[in-house]
Order: C-alpha cells, then structure tokens, then sequence
C-alpha cells in the first residue's frame, strides 16, 4: 500500500516530488511495528542509493556531482551503536504544551544570545556566513583575514541534557591547542576533510544572560592555552562525589577519577579534568584486542580499521567523540566549553559521559551484555 499510493499518484502525473503523509501511532506496542520499521528502512535505503553520488541516473543527460571521496551507503541494519533511531517505544511520551508567550521567551533568550556572541566575534575581527542578525541560522562559517583557516559552527540540541551545543569544527591541518577534542571525516564543499572539533554548551533560558561561556569561546578561537582550574575541586568536588561509587581519587586540584553506576549493575571509571570554562572527560569503552571481527569497521579490529570507524561514527554523535588511544584503547570522551552550570547541570553532564561510554562499551563487547 506504501509503494502503491506513491507510484499511483505519479502515474497519474504529479509532480516528481510527489509526497506521501502516513502517520502510525496505532502500531506501538503491536505486531505490525516491526513491519512498518522494515518498510521504512527499505525505504530509507532505496533512497540513499537513489541519491548516492555513486548512482547512475536513468537518462544519459543527467549530471550528477560527485563527491571525492565518497563510498556507497551501507544498510542501516548493518550499523552499530548503542542507539537504534528506529527503535519503536513501549511506551508513549507525554506532549509538553508551552504556551506562546513562553515559547516567545525562550527564542528571544536564544537570539539575544546568538547576537551578542556574533557580536564579540565582529569585535575581534571576524568574518560570519550567513550574517542575518534576525535570524540563528544552524550552520554558519566565521573566518578571520590572515588566519589559519576558516571555522564551521553548527548547532545542535541533546535531548538527554535538554540544552543546544553549538560545535566548532575545523579541517586545518595545524594543531590547534583548544580545537582537539574529537575529529571527524565530513563532507566539505565536495572534498571530504578530517576535522577536529569540540562544543560549546549553549546557556539555557533558567542560566540567564552568562557571557561567560562566550568569553570562554573567545580565548578558544584566539588558541589560548587552557588555564587549570584551581577551584575545580570546589567547583566540582560535591557533583563528583555524589556519583562516585567508592570516593574520587584528586591527583590535582583540577583533575580526578571515579567510578559511576550505570545500567544494570555495570560501573564505568572516568577521568576528570577542568580548565577554567572548559571540561573534559575520557572513559575507556574497550580494548581493541577485545573487539571482534565487524563487516562494519572492515573486518578485523585493527587500529586503522577502528579509527576509519570512528572518523565516521563521529559524524552522528550530538555530544563526545570516539577515540583510539595509542593504537589499543577505544575510549569515549566530552570536550566542551560552558559557563555558569547549576549543580543539577553540572551532574547531569558528568552522567551522561560515564552513560554514553557505558551504552558503547555494552553494544561493541559481546562479554559485557549480560
């Protein structure tokens, strides 16, 4: 029936762009989901293939770009990771009404913001595409004349914190001091590009007006080093040891490990860091000796293999970034910049770190899923 309405409407000579609505909310929890998930996927596939630069188009005329580069889509069924996108809930989710004027506030504190970070960067010289002051485009480039080269900044929402996170990427081949938090393998003006990258965290509307975190992104762009933060352990010491399952162990004022409680029963051991606005936080997700052979990463878990992998896998993750560390360790790590966190932000960051690492390490370690 999903094909059918399709090919009959274009039978009947709409427009090539012909779409067809079909909403489902009658198949949670029934026997008829996993047929729509399969449909849809079908679906899914035939259209990045449709679209693949690696297609052939039906009429010899036809002019398709190609990207350098590029490779063939894979099945979706054959991804890996601790989250499926089609996954069907048991369960429904409430619908959270905002009223107008509510939803009216919290995209004047957006913009408000946005404005002022814009406006910083003109100050210190740099150039914005596209440059609306009325409007927060989701993906703008900022370059400054003489500089190293230019800087994509991309906005992003997580639902797990409920926050937007604007990442900074660059495919420089110079080592930035502040731009290492991950890297990833992206498409860019046709060429595809390796890229390192961190995040900002977005002040909510219930932070207020905090421009401490633009300031913060100031010092980055500048490529200033890092200052330690001398009051993490103050700053941070009640968060940490609130999830900490046997104390935190400080080897500095700014920097610790713990252990943190995660899904059914398994623990997860994160190392700590604060610089004065920024935090990061690196977790081992496994060992590659511990991997095993996936079509996915090309077959054997070798460090190359596994780091092509990750270049790729990157490219879908809202917070963190996967890494290999000195060819035998994959781990999962948050490299991001804030301002004024509250308490309950600060830990739910810390969480959600250990959490991510944990989801990894079940799905690629057949040992840990029981």
């Amino acid at each position: 029936r999903y094909f059918s309405q399709i090919e009959r409407r274009l039978s009947e000579g709409n427009t090539p762009d012909v779409q067809l609505l079909v909403g489902y909310p009658h198949v949670v929890s029934s026997l008829e989901r996993e047929q729509v998930n399969r449909v849809i996927k079908r679906q899914k596939m035939a259209e990045l293939l449709m679209d693949s630069p690696l297609a052939v188009g039906f009429d010899e005329g036809d002019e398709k770009e190609m990207a350098a580069g590029s490779v063939a889509p894979r099945p979706r069924d054959n991804d890996i990771g601790p989250y499926d996108p089609d996954h069907f809930p048991e369960t429904g989710r409430d619908i959270v009404a905002v009223s107008e004027s509510e939803a009216n506030g919290i995209a004047e504190h957006y913009r408000c913001w946005f404005a002022r970070l814009t406006g910083k960067l003109k100050d210190r010289g740099f150039s914005i595409s596209p440059d609306d002051p009325d409007t927060i485009d989701r993906h703008l480039t900022i370059w400054r004349e003489g500089g190293k080269s230019q800087i994509d900044l991309e906005w992003n929402f997580d639902a797990a914190l409920g926050r937007y996170l604007l990442t900074l990427s660059d495919g420089a081949k110079e080592n930035h001091v502040t731009l290492d938090g991950g890297k990833r393998r992206r498409l860019h003006e046709n060429f595809y590009r390796i890229e390192s990258y961190f995040r900002l965290l977005v002040p909510t509307p219930g932070e207020g007006g905090d421009d401490g975190s633009i300031a913060h992104l100031m010092n980055a762009l500048e490529d200033k080093s890092p200052i330690p933060d001398d009051n993490a352990r103050e700053m941070w010491g009640g968060t940490l040891d609130a999830l900490a399952c046997h104390g935190v162990e400080w080897s500095s004022e700014h920097e610790a490990s713990l252990e943190i409680q995660c899904d059914r029963g398994r623990t997860q051991v994160i190392g700590f860091r604060a610089n004065v606005g920024e935090l990061r936080i690196v977790s081992g997700v496994a060992s590659l000796d511990d991997l095993k052979y996936r079509q996915e990463w090309g077959g054997e878990p070798t460090a190359e293999n596994i780091w092509k992998w990750v270049l790729e896998v990157n490219n879908n993750l809202p917070l963190g970034f996967l890494d290999v560390y000195d060819d035998e360790l994959l781990v999962f790590g948050i490299h991001v910049l804030h301002g004024n966190l509250s308490d309950r932000a600060r830990k739910r960051l810390v969480e959600e770190a250990a959490w991510r690492a944990d989801a990894w390490e079940a799905s690629l370690v057949e040992d840990d899923l029981g």
